[in-house]
């Protein structure tokens, strides 16, 4: 099952490697390039472990490319 924020305002929480809450919007580094966060997606599992899993969708903010990574593989931009 797959949600994302913008079903579920509020209840998707997202961090970075460093343990900072990400939120859409917020300016973020992935293998040394910047990108600005667009979409949280948050999914879990169906084999009945409950395990569940943040992914972000980024946007580069040069060539506009997304790219989809979870929120653990990142590093916030303060």
């Amino acid at each position: 099952m797959t949600e994302t924020a913008t079903e579920n305002v509020g209840k998707i929480l997202a961090y970075d490697e460093d343990g900072y809450e990400i939120c859409v919007g917020d300016h973020v580094v992935h293998n040394r390039k910047l990108y600005r966060v667009q979409k949280l997606k948050h999914e879990t599992s169906g084999d009945g472990l409950y395990r569940e899993t943040v992914y972000l969708e980024l946007i580069h903010l040069k060539t506009l490319r997304i790219k989809i990574v979870e929120d653990c593989d990142v590093a916030l931009v303060e």
